[in-house]
Order: structure tokens, then C-alpha cells, then sequence
């Protein structure tokens, strides 16, 4: 059995589109035809691992790319049980236009002699994968299984035998003859170039490194942070009530904040703590946008702190609070390059959450502690 497999690694691609390539206006049909073959296999394997999960028929226990030259037929195979070999077969042919039957009548051929000598594995369906599709006369002879039958039997004796298997003898070209003749055609399907866009859909992140970024796909960004303050948001939560005791000339604190006078204080808790989680979402959507390594999200909150950097050392704030509201201002009104890949997550809401993000991580103080 034939065993060169690549597994594939769930949390990076090696071959996606640049952040720069995913604002290319481009549709999903375009990408797919000029894209290449290893960015197109790629695609396929995760495709089939990722966005057939939910699918009760399609549950798919592990996916993986063939490697070598000698590929039996196979780019992709995914594994509905490993151990007993019960897989479904991927054969991706990239080529810029419709396939026809000439294009891979060697191809199936291959499959089917790969079969017969226990060189892979028997699927339980063998998907053709074309990003143009497939040719109507094709589709036609899929619908045939004895004329396409007859014609890769006639294929294989005039000359494919001699590339595929040119020391077989006449009696093991008698036996495959019976098992090309009993062979279920049937399990031989085309796989269409919409279906494969459509389940890229509902896993937008591989939509945006295969096809660029659609902003109809873009999950909103929810602002729902937890009534009980967590720990990871301790320090920004310290210092703003730092810069609102500050203000106010006495110690505030979270637990007196629900007092009735200090509604002023409370309202802007509230609100920073929103922008603060609205921050933190976009920054996990960025890093799905992103690809590579390449956190674009990370690249605005280091710009916002050199953006606000005058404001925070102005002099002219009373107190930590004012300090707070300029500062923030200040980091609202930054403009994301248009050339930015996530910038269809940036608010003015999520630019203040990075000020919070950055005084969680102890670069924005509003109140300088004195030392005694």
C-alpha cells in the first residue's frame, strides 16, 4: 500500500494568498482559475477537513496530501476510519479551462490499475476536482458507465498500458480487464468548483486565505464582556479606576462604582470595558484574516500607541481622567491604510479598545503613582 502521505497542519498553510492579494477585487471564479496547483491542493485538503465537519455524511477523521511522483491517482484522500482504510479520493486537475475526457482518461486509468494491485486504497468515492469544472460531453460519459467503460479499456491498450505498467503480462492484463469490467463506475464523480466555494463560506477564515476577503463574510464583532471582571483584564481595570480617583479626588473603587454619585464614572467603565472586548474579538478575527505570521491587527495597535504618544504626555490634562478621554479621542480618530487587510474590523470603538489593550499590557498608565 502505497503510503507517502503529508498530513496536513491544521493551524497553517504554506501556500495562501498575501494580505495584499486578499483586497485584490477578484471573485471566487477568478481566484480559482489563475490559481496554482499547490495552492489549489492545499485549498482542497483543508476544504475537506474543515468545512465537511458538520456534515453528517462527510466526517471525515483525518486528510491528507499525497506526496511523490508516484501519486496513484490521488492529490487529496480523506479518512473516514484510518485504521480500516475507508476513505473518500480527491483528484484535483488545475487547468485554466473546462476538463474533457482527454485530460483524464490516464488519470482514471491510473486509478483503476492502482486499485487493482492494492497500491491505495479502494474509496468509497473518487471526486474529480477541476476549478473550471468539467466539460458537458464528460459529464455525459459519467452518465454512461459502459461507454466509459469501453473507452478507457480501449485507452489503456493502445498506449497507457505501456506508461503505466510496461511489465505487466498477459495474464495479469487479463485479470485487470475483469476488474475494470466489474468495477462500479459509479463511485466516480465530478466535484463542482460552487460547491467547494459555498463550503469555503462557512468557514470564512479559509474563504479569506484561499479567495480573498469577502466583507459580507466578516463575523460582527460582539461586545459582551462578563458582568464579574476577569483576571487578564486586572491592570487596564486598575489603572482606569486609578484615573477616575484621580479625578474625583478620593479612592474609587470597582465595588463603590455602583454607587448612586459615581453614575458619571460607572457609564464610562462600562463603555471602556465594551471597547476593551470589541478589541479583543477583532484581534482574534484579525488573526484569521492574516495569514503567514503577517498580524496586521497587531501592526495598528502599535501605530495607535505612537499615534496617541503626545497626547498622552500632554501637559494640559487636569487629571488621569481627562487623560483617559483625550488620549482615546485621540486614537478614534487614527486612519487604517486602506491596503490594510482587516481594516473592515476597525471602528472608532475598537481603536479606543486598543488604548485599553495597551494599558492592560502597562503602555498606557493614566495615573503616575508617586513615590514615597
Amino acid at each position: 500500500m502505497h503510503t507517502d502521505l503529508k498530513p496536513i497542519n491544521k493551524d497553517a498553510s504554506n501556500h495562501v494568498l498575501t494580505n495584499l492579494e486578499k483586497l485584490e477585487k477578484k471573485t471566487a471564479e477568478e481566484r480559482l482559475k489563475f490559481m496554482d496547483e499547490d495552492r489549489y491542493e492545499e485549498m482542497i485538503t483543508k476544504w475537506a477537513y474543515f468545512c465537511l465537519k458538520e456534515d453528517s455524511n462527510k466526517k471525515y477523521e483525518d486528510v491528507f496530501r499525497y506526496g511523490g511522483s508516484g501519486d496513484g491517482g490521488i492529490d487529496v484522500i480523506a479518512f473516514y476510519d484510518f485504521k480500516n482504510q475507508i476513505c473518500d479520493i480527491y483528484q484535483c486537475k488545475h487547468y485554466k479551462d473546462s476538463i474533457g475526457y482527454s485530460d483524464i482518461n490516464k488519470e482514471l486509468c491510473k486509478f483503476l490499475y492502482n486499485t487493482f494491485i492494492d497500491y491505495i486504497p479502494f474509496p468509497k468515492t473518487y471526486y474529480l476536482v477541476a476549478p473550471q469544472n468539467i466539460t458537458g460531453p464528460l459529464g455525459s460519459l459519467f452518465n454512461d458507465h459502459e461507454k466509459l467503460r469501453n473507452r478507457l479499456w480501449e485507452d489503456w491498450e493502445k498506449s497507457i498500458k505501456k506508461k503505466l505498467a510496461v511489465n505487466i503480462t498477459n495474464d495479469e492484463n487479463d485479470k485487470f480487464k475483469k476488474h475494470v469490467d466489474t468495477f462500479d463506475l459509479s463511485i466516480i464523480k465530478p466535484l463542482s468548483p460552487d460547491k467547494i466555494i459555498e463550503g469555503l463560506r462557512k468557514e470564512y477564515w479559509l474563504y479569506f486565505q484561499y479567495l480573498g476577503i469577502d466583507r459580507t463574510l466578516i463575523p460582527r464583532i460582539h461586545a459582551a464582556p462578563p458582568s464579574t471582571v476577569a483576571d487578564y483584564e486586572s491592570t487596564y481595570i486598575n489603572h482606569l479606576v486609578d484615573a477616575y480617583s484621580d479625578a474625583n479626588k478620593s479612592s474609587i473603587t470597582q465595588i463603590n462604582l455602583n454607587d448612586e454619585n459615581m453614575a458619571m464614572y460607572k457609564a464610562h467603565f462600562t463603555a471602556s470595558r465594551e471597547q476593551f472586548y470589541l478589541a479583543e474579538s477583532a484581534a482574534m478575527i484579525g488573526k484569521e484574516i492574516c495569514s503567514g505570521g503577517n498580524d496586521e491587527y497587531s501592526e495598528i495597535k502599535d501605530n495607535i500607541e505612537e499615534h496617541v504618544i503626545d497626547e498622552y504626555y500632554s501637559q494640559y490634562h487636569t487629571d488621569g481622567f481627562e487623560k483617559v478621554k483625550a488620549v482615546t479621542k485621540s486614537a478614534s480618530q487614527y486612519q487604517v491604510e486602506e491596503m490594510n487587510s482587516v481594516k473592515p474590523i476597525i471602528s472608532s470603538r475598537v481603536l479606543k479598545g486598543m488604548c485599553f489593550q495597551l494599558s492592560n499590557e502597562n503602555k498606557l498608565i493614566w495615573v503616575k503613582k508617586k513615590i514615597k
